[in-house]
């Protein structure tokens, strides 16, 4: 930089005027600011930098160094400069290399079995619901807090999801496998700087751990932020230390699955209760059919419509012969 080579210049000038016995130069250099010592391109690719952040670290006394000497700031000040920096770092940056590990696997396959039983559950109850219309009150009546097993809540038989609709199984489904990310995420990236997945980069971690894309607007909304708040819970958008937001679950990472179950009722109740005294506001608006571009169909498992045919014409009828009179 233009300060070192005048530093160096001075330095040589002050050897000469010691040598000579004169009076040496006046010191009137100023010292950039810290910005200017640092380099302004990354010699080094986003890809590279990304797998190798979690190897920055400064250098220590028991890696072998004679000495180790801090221009710019002391020891503590050098690396909680180095934190922010990595941690503003590994912000914007993906992690290189990422897999889901051994947890989420169990986690994932114990909730693919769970829906089947409560698919199962739910059309075993609607069979019996058509000879007898009081099921359904039997399920509102269930006290939620004594709840033990969702299949048979109230000790009858009675599946505490009994009088789910479309919307509340969607909504189940997005709340357990947000709350199984948020938690496998920093499982798997091992990073204590990476406690959860940074806002920005949802499409592409959802994308490694769900195989599909991260789509809120199956829950008819626009970003992740709209969906949590029609979500409710228990996932949260959390505020970190470099100024961006991570997915953050407020349950333990154990919670079972009927937990969930549970709640969603509670959450089913209570938007029932809003709808009964007027407040229209509590209704859900989830699409059954995500539209696509262009009004087509899009996204896995949506329902296609059928293609539109054209009729074929008829073939012009052929005129009888008419008989001549006898």
């Amino acid at each position: 930089s233009d300060y070192e080579a005048a530093k160096e210049q001075l330095e040589r000038r002050r050897s000469s005027a010691e040598a000579a016995g004169e009076e040496p130069p006046v010191d009137d250099l100023k010292e950039p600011p810290e910005a200017d010592f640092l380099p302004s391109k990354m010699e080094v690719s986003d890809k590279v930098l990304a797998h190798e952040l979690k190897n920055f670290s400064l250098p220590d006394q028991a890696e072998g160094f004679d000495e180790i000497r801090y221009e710019w700031a002391d020891e503590a000040g050098a690396k909680a400069g180095l934190l922010q920096w990595l941690r503003e770092q590994k912000a914007r940056r993906i992690v290189e290399g990422l897999a889901p590990g051994e947890w989420f696997e169990k986690k994932s396959k114990a909730w693919k079995d769970a829906r089947r039983v409560f698919q199962n559950g739910q059309r075993d109850f609607r069979m019996r619901s058509q000879n007898d219309d009081s099921l359904a009150d039997k399920v509102s009546a269930i006290e939620l807090s004594e709840v033990k097993d969702p299949h048979n809540a109230d000790g009858a038989g009675t599946p505490i999801y009994g009088n789910f609709k479309y919307e509340d199984w969607v909504v189940l489904s997005w709340r357990y496998e947000l709350h199984l990310l948020s938690h496998a995420f920093p499982m798997d990236a091992a990073d204590s700087d990476r406690l959860g997945v940074p806002e920005e980069h949802m499409e592409h971690y959802w994308r490694i751990y769900y195989h599909h894309h991260f789509e809120p607007r199956k829950l008819g909304v626009a970003n992740l932020r709209d969906a949590l708040k029609l979500l409710k819970e228990p996932i949260q958008l959390k505020e970190t230390t470099s100024g961006s937001r991570i997915l953050v679950s407020t349950c333990d990472p154990e919670s079972s699955i009927d937990a969930f179950v549970v709640s969603v009722e509670a959450y089913r109740r209570d938007r029932c209760r809003r709808i009964e005294a007027g407040d229209e506001s509590a209704a859900l608006s989830i699409p059954r059919k995500a539209p696509g571009p262009e009004g087509k169909a899009a996204g896995k498992g949506v329902m296609k419509s059928a293609p539109k045919t054209t009729p074929k014409a008829k073939p012009p009828q052929q005129p009888q012969p008419s008989s001549s009179p006898g």
